[in-house]
């Protein structure tokens, strides 16, 4: 299992990365020109864990973020590119099934606080690692 602090994170419709190839098993390249950032609370939390089911391996990812601004409309097929703390980037889905869930979950408690920004959870589930984007 990695945990890995996430400094921005960007979406795009899946289906403008019909061209994405991988190179090797963990690192890909997408086109720059597609992605939309998301203005989230800094750092956001990516989880990447792998199992074994049916003797095939799966990797999971959940991405966990708060958005500071809630205006945005995300597509149900989107992608998601996320920065890491070290400078380096991941694809989280592709222009293919499976496609990364989201989940969206709002807190109206009393009082002012961060605890009230909408927080969003994207899950992705392949049989294929994650991969860094080059």
């Amino acid at each position: 299992m990695k945990n890995k602090k996430v400094v921005a994170i960007f979406y795009a419709d899946a289906r403008n990365l019909s061209g994405v190839k991988r190179i090797g098993t963990e690192v890909t390249s997408v086109p720059d020109d597609v992605w939309n950032e998301i203005d989230i609370e800094v750092p956001a939390d990516l989880q990447i864990t792998s199992k074994i089911e049916d003797k095939n391996e799966i990797f999971t990812a959940k991405l966990v973020f708060r958005e500071l601004c809630s205006s945005l409309r995300y597509r149900h097929i989107a992608a998601y590119k996320v920065r890491l703390a070290d400078g380096s980037e991941m694809l989280i889905g592709n222009s293919e099934r499976p496609y990364p869930v989201l989940t969206k979950d709002q807190n109206l408690s009393s009082g002012n606080s961060n605890s009230q920004l909408r927080e969003l959870t994207v899950t992705y589930s392949d049989f294929k690692d994650i991969p860094y984007i080059i």
